[in-house]
């Protein structure tokens, strides 16, 4: 190398170090200050003009310098008497020195497969709302790995039940980390379940997302220092905003409001958001009747007579699950559908899958995601969903699928990215840091995953109805089942407070 550089020097006298290229060269390190020789070979001397932003990065990693002969064929006149003047056709070697950029190591990626942590209800009340949380991770494992799976890397899932009490959920996930060492988990029914769960998650390191917790109470949570959980599903934002918007849009002249909310968190933040804003915003709001049943009922009877007796415009009930299930049969041998001029089911996803074709039409429910919106012909994502779910399954999904899918997505978008970049699988604080302000394409639209953990999400809901001429398309749809029709859908920015503030905070600042 030494010889190439004399002969450049050689070859061009008068080449000088701009000033500036100088200055910088005696200012560095005494270690790490390179000779003039040598400082020539590291930045390719034939090189026309030396790049002094080189300076600074080419001692961190040399670039790599190639030499190459370059053969030129040059025509020159030559004059030695103006009456002899003649052409002269000559050929040129010359050697130059290119510099390269060195080409990182690619790690290899690991051959093993990616294992996701499944803690769920499969049994008693709550399997109903869990059940398309599992179903859509059996559809999204075959579907990736028919695909080549993530990266190369096939995918396969754990199951563990959640069982009925919070420190046997805590247990499991536990289990699924420690035991398992599963790669990040979708996991959880139950509002208490994922605050309970989160620190754990977050000590341990795993990556959790949640696919049907709706709490507000679980953002705190989600924002802690080092956290690694999401919160992956439309929350209650959408469901408190959104359907108090939609109720005073189709029953104005209604005031009189009774509720029946499941006696724990959730409930009750669905109680205390909705009411606030309708004391602000609703002209002769009044409560008159509230029941507080405790989650896994079996009897809501005296919470059904006494809400008819209270004669109210509207019942606001955030039932779910197979308590829904059981309230809404027990509702309809009151006549309470009858008596009530407007029922809202906050939580009524279940009315497609829980009691069936028993749900009466009217119902402004609070499904959170329809696997209807947006329609299929103008939202890709959301067809091929639905397509793969309903094939594998002969059902249709609903919001604790789609959570899923998001926390699936989040997780592949991230790995993916991640490795384009650094050449090697990443870590957990890389993926976290990947996940944070992540835009995905969700089957029921854009959704964003914030830097607080929180997702950014529009909401939908909309009036149950028996449409025949919908099953014509999608399979006892509006037969078996109500679908949704009118559609409300609430856009983010008017249901997801800001980085920082509790939702009842934000609705009392209004």
């Amino acid at each position: 190398m030494a010889d190439i550089v004399d002969a450049f020097l050689k070859r061009n006298p008068n080449f000088e170090f701009s000033s500036e290229a100088e200055r910088k060269i005696k200012n560095l390190e005494p270690k790490k200050n390179p000779d003039r020789r040598v400082f020539l070979q590291y930045v390719g001397a034939g090189v026309a003009g030396l790049i002094v932003g080189a300076i600074g990065t080419f001692l961190l990693s040399p670039p790599k310098v190639e030499e190459k002969v370059v053969t030129r064929t040059e025509t020159v006149t030559v004059t030695p008497k103006p009456e002899e003047a003649r052409t002269v056709t000559t050929t040129v070697t010359k050697i130059e020195t290119v510099a390269t950029a060195p080409q990182p190591v690619k790690k290899p990626i690991p051959t093993t497969p990616i294992k996701i942590g499944h803690v769920h209800a499969f049994t008693g009340p709550a399997a109903v709302l869990g059940e398309s949380t599992t179903l859509t991770i059996r559809w999204l494992e075959e579907d990736i790995n028919a695909k080549g799976g993530i990266l190369g890397r096939k995918v396969t899932h754990i199951e563990r039940e959640q069982g009925s009490k919070t420190d046997e959920a805590v247990k499991e996930i536990r289990k699924i980390a420690l035991e398992d060492k599963v790669d990040f988990s979708i996991s959880t029914i139950g509002s208490g379940m994922a605050v309970a769960t989160a620190p754990v998650c977050d000590e341990l390191g795993l990556r959790q997302f949640y696919p049907a917790n709706r709490t507000a109470d679980l953002l705190p949570a989600l924002k802690a220092p080092g956290s690694t959980t999401f919160r992956a599903n439309r929350w209650d934002a959408g469901e408190s905003l959104g359907l108090a918007r939609a109720a005073m849009k189709l029953w104005p002249e209604a005031k009189k409001v009774a509720y029946i909310q499941p006696d724990y968190s959730y409930g009750r933040d669905i109680y205390a958001e909705t009411s606030l804003f309708w004391k602000k915003f609703l002209p002769g709001f009044e409560i008159v009747a509230e029941a507080w049943p405790p989650l896994y009922s079996t009897d809501f009877t005296p919470h059904i007579v006494k809400t008819i007796e209270a004669k109210p415009d509207i019942l606001y009930t955030s039932l779910w699950g197979g308590d829904w299930v059981t309230f809404l049969k027990q509702a309809k041998g009151y006549g309470l559908f009858e008596k009530i001029p407007h029922v809202i089911a906050g939580a009524g996803q279940e009315s497609f899958h829980g009691p069936g074709a028993e749900t009466p039409e009217g119902i402004l429910a609070g499904v959170r995601y329809h696997w209807l919106w947006p329609p299929h012909e103008m939202w890709p994502p959301q067809k091929e969903y639905v397509s793969g779910y309903y094939t594998m399954h002969k059902k249709y999904p609903y919001y604790t699928g789609e959570g899923a899918v998001i926390g699936f997505t989040a997780y592949r978008n991230a790995v993916e990215h991640l490795y384009t970049q650094k050449e090697s699988w990443p870590d957990t604080p890389d993926i976290v840091k990947a996940i944070e302000n992540m835009w995905i394409a969700a089957p029921g639209g854009w959704v964003m995953i914030r830097e607080d953990h929180e997702l950014v999400c529009s909401d939908v809901n909309g009036i149950t109805k028996y449409d025949p001429e919908v099953a014509k398309k999608y399979p006892g749809a509006g037969v078996n089942f109500p679908i949704l029709d009118p559609v409300f859908v609430s856009p983010a920015e008017e249901i997801i407070p800001p980085v920082g503030m509790h939702l009842k905070d934000w609705i009392a600042s209004w």
